[in-house]
């Protein structure tokens, strides 16, 4: 997958001069111009989701170097690197690009999985390690799953696949809890909430963790899910793309 341009990177007026951490807008849109609603912001671990009018709003944000990512169903997603000096408030716009015909037969090389940000979070060396349930690409092509909660239906031990008020989660059977979800290696709280925002054929491959099970750096204290176990995705972005 290719990322989708960067529009604008604008520094505000600042709300005082002396001013440190600060709020970042940021803004989801179509190459026309049309807001898309429900878009999933990553900043770093924080996560957020665009609203009627394709924003959305983190506070707090330090000056310096930051990862966004952007994410939505039927879309090409989005990785940025950004600078942000201050002082703030920022905002940032991003273009979001229909992926319709421009996903087929995307290959995935060896060389590539190698530096990959899947192996570089410990994919493979956790793969090896028989800890969990983990789905690579050859188990999701003898699924075949139309959505992707359907790759997970009655195929791990210990976890069932429900619809709720937004869609359909992952719950532990050991205590009846949503499990937290993760896009690419960063916290995806739209994805906690709806797995199948996210399209079955963009997926090349999903890990299952719960209790004692979860990696150290899925463990956030705090977060949803965090005791219960938690669920890793994994697109060709995160395969190909070698930051």
């Amino acid at each position: 997958m290719r990322t989708a341009p960067l529009l604008a990177l604008l520094l505000l007026a600042p709300l005082a001069a002396f001013a440190q951490a600060d709020t970042l807008y940021v803004g989801v849109q179509r190459p026309d111009g049309e807001p898309v609603v429900g878009a999933t912001v990553q900043l770093g671990e924080r996560g957020a989701s665009t609203d009627a009018e394709g924003l959305t709003a983190f506070e707090d944000v330090a000056p310096g170097e930051h990862t966004v990512r952007v994410s939505f169903v039927g879309s090409l997603p989005v990785e940025l690197e950004i600078e942000l000096t201050a002082p703030g408030p920022w905002a940032l716009a991003v273009n979001l690009e229909d992926a319709t015909g421009l996903l087929g037969g995307v290959v995935v090389e060896g060389k590539q999985l190698e530096r990959s940000r899947m192996a570089r979070d410990g994919f493979f060396r956790r793969q090896q390690s028989g800890f969990g349930t983990v789905l690579d690409a050859e188990d999701l092509a003898r699924r075949n799953p139309i959505v992707l909660s359907d790759a997970l239906r009655g195929s791990v031990p210990g976890v069932l696949v429900q619809p709720g008020a937004f869609g359909t989660g992952v719950v532990s059977t050991r205590g009846r809890c949503r499990m937290g979800v993760y896009l690419d290696g960063s916290y995806s709280p739209a994805l906690t909430e709806d797995l199948d925002i996210v399209p079955a054929q963009d997926v090349v491959a999903i890990e299952v963790y719960r209790g004692a099970q979860v990696p150290i750096q899925y463990r956030p204290v705090g977060r949803p899910g965090a005791a219960c176990g938690v669920v890793l995705v994994w697109t060709t972005f995160s395969a190909t793309n070698p930051r």
